[in-house]
């Protein structure tokens, strides 16, 4: 039996891998590095979303390096201005073509201290 490409939910060949929310203990995080691997036009970018509460952040706007609408292109990312008590990640798994898809090893989110 085979399968159409493309994301079951619309089609796209875009996929989004949600983390679970995390308890800053009041520390603004200040770096977002990754490691994996993006073949042939397949692509990871990252959005962050923090709040003050684990209730709020639901409701949060994502967040890239240019504002809203936007993403984390890079491996290694400066963080600013992502204040809040809780914050939560989101991966963007574009595989193209539907035929290439990108592996993601690794995330770090680094803490001031």
């Amino acid at each position: 039996m085979g399968v159409d490409i493309g994301n079951i939910m619309d089609r796209t060949t875009k996929y989004f891998y949600t983390s679970s929310t995390y308890n800053t203990n009041g520390n603004n995080p200040i770096s977002l590095k990754w490691e994996g691997e993006a073949p042939h036009n397949s692509s990871l970018k990252f959005q962050i979303r923090s709040a003050d509460s684990e209730k709020e952040l639901i409701n949060a706007d994502w967040y890239g390096s240019n504002g809203t609408d936007s993403y984390y292109l890079y491996k290694d990312n400066s963080l600013v201005n992502i204040l809040g008590k809780w914050i939560q990640y989101r991966a963007l798994f574009n595989t193209e073509n539907g035929a290439n898809t990108p592996v993601l090893n690794s995330i770090e989110i680094t803490f001031e201290k």
